[in-house]
């Protein structure tokens, strides 16, 4: 590939398309069509995590599922309808099983391509002075997550 179509091998997304296609299908697997993925044990899942990031953390790993703009699908509405309530399905329109040429359109959503230099306050003050309340709340529900790993330490 070339011509910025490349995904870093490293990073998030692709470390967690690796982690879904390898997964034992008990564990998690890709939905019957292809186009999101099952967390079916959420135990042994975080068992998993540690082979291919540097924690065991389950809210971690969504929270950054959320942060490159992955959507929870309810239960109600799921692909499998009648799948335990226990199980966690997510989707996002570039992470499709046997496409991995699509990985690099996902992109990491509430941050710029340069680091803008702003202190966390500052981003939540910005927000809320320019009246965009959606964009506050994601922001402090990011610090309050970074608080409750720092505490779990």
């Amino acid at each position: 590939m070339s011509g910025g179509t490349e995904i870093d091998p490293q990073s998030f997304i692709a470390k967690a398309y690796s982690m879904i296609s390898q997964a034992d299908p008990s564990t998690c697997s890709w939905s019957e069509d292809g186009t999101s993925f099952i967390i079916k044990d959420q135990s042994k899942f975080t068992e998993l995590l540690p082979h291919f990031f540097k924690h065991r953390n389950f809210r971690s790993f969504v929270r950054q599922l959320n942060f490159y703009g992955f959507r929870k699908i309810r239960n109600e509405s799921a692909l499998l309808p009648t799948r335990p309530n226990n199980w966690s399905e997510f989707k996002h329109d570039y992470f499709v099983k046997d496409r991995p040429d699509l990985l690099h359109n996902i992109k990491r959503t509430g941050t710029s391509e340069k680091p803008s230099g702003k202190s966390e306050a500052a981003k939540v003050e910005g927000a809320s002075a320019h009246g965009n309340e959606q964009e506050r709340i994601f922001v402090l529900e990011q610090q309050v997550e970074l608080m409750r790993e720092q505490v779990c330490l």
